[in-house]
């Protein structure tokens, strides 16, 4: 009998392995898929590129084992707050002290949520103000230095692409690699050009 039992324990491990790997899988499916959508919009990231497995699964264990304990006092609490009679999980705490700080963590939270809806209504109030009544009305950049980087961009532009007249007459056009920007090409002419 005592064998069976744990035979059938060992079984029951066996199958929420099987599960755990399952969801291990799909977890890696699933990062994989995102990996792809974000090299879509040309960010790179060793975690949502192709392979690099020992990565997905060391950062995402580390993540999940990390909410594990950020959810896991909460859980508790509110397991011995709530369920005092048929609890959710095997611990629970019954002393008066973690009663009052428990109920003192919800006031203060309570307050802290009314004082943060109030600012942010009033900063929401305050910021809407602003744009309709100051930045509307007034240039809040400084006009000659975008004209001169305007100006800058435009000389660059003529000298490898031809005029303006030119450049919008034409339906298609093909940039040969020569003429391409550097990624730090515009920083770089801003930079030497004083802006």
């Amino acid at each position: 009998m005592e064998k069976s039992v744990k035979l059938y324990a060992i079984n029951e491990l066996i199958k929420q392995g099987i599960k755990v790997v399952k969801v291990a899988y799909l977890a890696v499916c699933i990062i994989n898929y995102l990996g792809e959508l974000v090299m879509s919009d040309f960010v790179t990231d060793r975690f949502f590129g192709k392979k690099h497995y020992k990565l997905k699964i060391y950062q995402s264990l580390l993540s999940l084992s990390m909410w594990f304990l950020v959810v896991a006092p909460v859980v508790i609490t509110l397991n011995s707050i709530y369920f005092k009679v048929k609890p959710l999980t095997f611990i629970q705490w019954k002393y008066r002290e973690g009663f009052k700080m428990y109920h003192t963590v919800v006031d203060f939270l309570l307050v802290a949520l009314v004082v943060f809806l109030v600012v942010g209504l009033l900063l929401t109030l305050r910021n809407n103000y602003m744009i309709k009544n100051y930045y509307k009305k007034q240039v809040t950049y400084d006009e000659k230095r975008v004209a001169g980087k305007a100006a800058l961009l435009e000389e660059v532009y003529t000298e490898r692409f031809g005029s303006v007249q030119e450049r919008q007459a034409v339906k298609y056009y093909s940039i040969s690699e020569e003429k391409n920007f550097d990624a730090s090409f515009v920083s770089d002419l801003y930079q030497d050009g004083g802006f």
